[in-house]
């Protein structure tokens, strides 16, 4: 059950980013309390705020993430998976790729569920983990 529940946050993690849910405290609540996303934004609110400067609707696709790793560790487990953004093409107008990478992430179990402690984007063309400016 804990691997299903995992790629289950995986999962929302993608869909809480593209719907904007709950003014971005859906995005916000797959992480543990302490939890870190990028390797410098922490705490509910700062991770709310980052959802809430994404493109972002009831009807919008633009996460797509796949092939989930998932690795038990005395602390809760770790994992990766892929990761493609994409703009999604109007009116007649191709879609596009606008960032390729995969996740490297931790996991705790909490009270309520598990969450992400940290969530890392390492992109595919070059290798580096993603920095945001606030």
């Amino acid at each position: 059950m804990d691997y299903i529940e995992i790629e289950q946050l995986v999962a929302n993690y993608g869909y809480a980013l593209d719907t904007g849910a709950d003014h971005g405290y859906a995005y916000a609540d797959n992480f543990a309390p302490d939890g870190v996303v990028f390797g410098q934004i922490k705490w509910r609110e700062p991770m709310a705020e980052l959802q809430r400067k994404q493109v972002f609707g009831p009807n919008f696709v633009r996460h797509f993430l796949t092939n989930m790793q998932i690795e038990p560790t005395p602390d809760g487990a770790k994992g990766k998976n892929y990761l493609v953004v994409l703009d999604i093409g109007e009116g007649g107008k191709p879609s596009s790729i606008y960032i390729g990478g995969h996740y490297e992430d931790t996991y705790e179990k909490t009270a309520d569920g598990w969450r992400f402690r940290t969530r890392t984007l390492i992109y595919s063309k070059t290798g580096q983990p993603a920095a945001l400016s606030q």
